[in-house]
């Protein structure tokens, strides 16, 4: 496999996550990001009926708060067994998307209708397929969650910027629901199930790295920097700073659904903000209160040095090797109302998140260069002394 290749498959392993939602006290969702919900407390024109497939885990907690406060009377299906504590109030209907476990379906079955249908769905297409064919004509809007790795390595590596129209990679249907087929093309096939099977009713999100306090999302990989910048001192920093990286706050994702959701929306819509790696990491010791020197080293003594982005260099991925990575357009999201809270806010929570659930003596993957190889470096570089 070339290297470009293997780089931005791993990209696309590592934005796919492995998304678990923190516990919360017994009496449902405590946000502690006050001010985002009490900008959104007035109810929307019209309260709508809203069936969320899922709606516990992943970016389903902030999205179902964003809606009740906004006045919709949200419905939840699923097994009951992540987070079953969560929104005790709210109508849930218990199931699989499995149809072989704890009654498959069955709860959606039948004449009932609703305005909006939400899915977050990762696995196996062949669950948001049949999900489509249950509640066919008795829903106003489908909205889908997809993901920006959609667009797949030939379009990273040769299309920049990535639009709404870039093409999406033809890839074969799995034989039964129960394939393992991957992120990858589970999204494709679902991206592409919800477009074309809810036709203009139709609504995908595709976003890049989702972040926020209560995402769970621990991966080293995302956290890595946030918590670097935390501990100050000499930090070795990718290429030239001109490299950019793209991501959204997970309220931000809740707030256009409910946009999507209340609005005339239809079809696919990417989500993510973009900065330069220089804006991010300088957003992120903005945020630290320990003293630190950020030093760029050049692409090539990396790689040199045995570096690999993205794999042991988290998130960065230099433009010459996959342009189009970090270069996925959010013009059209934008002319449809999508809004970003500021850099500040959606890092201090990811920081807070962190260290209340992992602690302030969390070691990151013995893999990932920084440390001692680091320090290595920028002393043989001419970077430090000592």
């Amino acid at each position: 496999m070339r290297r470009r290749t293997f780089l931005l498959s791993s990209a696309i392993g590592a934005l796919a996550g492995n998304f678990s939602f923190p516990s919360f006290a017994a009496s449902g969702l405590k946000i502690s990001t006050d001010e985002f919900f009490k900008n959104s407390l007035e109810k929307a024109k019209r309260p709508l009926s809203i069936l969320f497939l899922g709606g516990t885990n992943f970016v389903g907690p902030a999205t179902v708060e964003y809606l009740r406060r906004r006045g919709h009377s949200v419905t939840l299906f699923n097994r009951g067994q992540t987070n079953p504590y969560l929104f005790p109030s709210l109508e849930k209907l218990r199931g699989n998307r499995y149809p072989d476990r704890h009654g498959g379906l069955e709860a959606l079955k039948g004449e009932r209708q609703w305005d909006v249908v939400i899915d977050t769905w990762r696995e196996n297409p062949k669950a948001v397929e049949r999900s489509l064919d249950v509640l066919s004509g008795r829903f106003g809007k489908y909205i889908y969650v997809s993901s920006i790795a959609v667009y797949g390595n030939q379009n990273y590596e040769t299309v920049s910027p990535i639009t709404e129209k870039t093409p999406l990679p033809e890839v074969e249907q799995p034989a039964s629901i129960d394939e393992d087929i991957g992120y990858r093309r589970s999204k494709i096939i679902a991206d592409n199930a919800v477009l074309h099977g809810a036709g203009s009713r139709g609504v995908v999100l595709r976003p890049h790295g989702i972040y926020g306090y209560y995402m769970g999302n621990d991966t080293d990989g995302q956290t890595y920097w946030p918590i670097r910048l935390q501990k100050g001192g000499d930090i070795l920093c990718p290429g030239d700073g001109l490299d950019t990286v793209q991501y959204i706050d997970v309220l931000d994702v809740a707030r256009f659904i409910g946009d999507a959701a209340e609005g005339p929306h239809s079809g696919a819509y990417n989500i993510s903000s973009k900065i330069t790696f220089k804006a991010f990491l300088e957003g992120l010791q903005s945020l630290s209160q320990v003293p630190s020197t950020l030093h760029w080293v050049p692409q090539q003594s990396l790689i040199d040095a045995g570096v690999r982005p993205f794999s042991n260099m988290p998130l960065w991925v230099p433009r010459n090797l996959g342009p189009g990575f970090y270069n996925v357009s959010d013009a059209r999201a934008a002319q449809a109302g999508l809004q970003y809270r500021p850099f500040a806010d959606t890092f201090s929570e990811v920081i807070s998140g962190f260290y209340a659930r992992l602690g302030k003596n969390y070691v990151f993957d013995e893999d990932i260069f920084t440390g001692e190889p680091a320090q290595a470096l920028l002393n043989e570089l001419g970077f430090i002394s000592g």
